[in-house]
């Protein structure tokens, strides 16, 4: 994130916007983990043992 606004500030984009769109992508990040987690979870589960 620091990267993507030093790059924002030394380009003169609009940092107020890149800030708020690296927050979003943090949040939604939060948000949509869990269901990833849970979803590969269940996929890679390793075959019953006898």
């Amino acid at each position: 994130m620091y990267a993507v606004l030093a790059t924002a500030i030394s380009a003169g984009g609009d940092v107020t916007f890149v800030v708020a769109v690296q927050v979003l992508r943090v949040v939604v990040m939060l948000l949509v983990a869990p269901s990833i987690a849970r979803l590969v979870g269940r996929r890679t589960r390793p075959p019953d043992l006898p």
